[in-house]
Formats: C-alpha cells, structure tokens, sequence
C-alpha cells in the first residue's frame, strides 16, 4: 500500500519513507510520535482537530499532546509565522493547504 507524500508551504512529508523534508531541502528529524501528529494534522488540514483525535494515534495525554506539539510547531516554523494555531481547551488547526502527492 502506498503512502501519501503530503506538500505544504515549500515543506515535502512522505509518510512511507517516514521523510520530512524543509523548504531548503533539508531533512528534519521526528520522532516516532511526532511523526504521528503531523500525519493528522496534513490529513485534516484547515479544519480543527480535537486532542482525543490525536490521543486515538497517539496514545498519550492531553499535555503530552501539547508538548509533542509544541516541539513540531518549532521545527516547522521558520520565520516566525507558526502553521499551527491552538484552539484554546479543544485543539490544533494547521492552517497550511497540504496538497498529495
């Protein structure tokens, strides 16, 4: 079964090699669990995402979803302009249009 590579705002994110690439070209490491937060948040972008939604892949808490995310939200941002918005006592938006390829 293929994977989808997911593309936003320069970034390249291919879920079957487990790659994310910068708008440089450079590879940016993730761990195993980051890796599974930023796969909801490229399948449901510019809608809000529930942290329940993210425990179901996850398997963690409430504030260890917000930590994992707050460590992507610092590796993806570049330039101050953060693609993941807090909505506050609910969830994340990732406010980027992700494209597959």
């Amino acid at each position: 079964m293929n994977r989808p590579v997911y593309i936003f705002d320069g970034w390249r994110f291919d879920t079957g090699r487990r790659i994310l690439t910068d708008p440089q070209g450079k590879q940016v490491k993730l761990t195993c669990s980051q890796f599974d937060v930023l796969t909801v948040l490229c399948e449901r972008p510019q809608q809000p995402i529930y942290r329940k939604d993210f425990m179901a892949v996850a398997t963690a808490s409430y504030r260890s979803i917000d930590v994992r995310m707050n460590r992507i939200r610092h590796k993806l941002d570049r330039g101050g302009n953060s693609m993941i918005q807090n909505i506050r006592h609910i969830g994340y938006y990732f406010t980027a249009p992700v494209k597959t390829e």
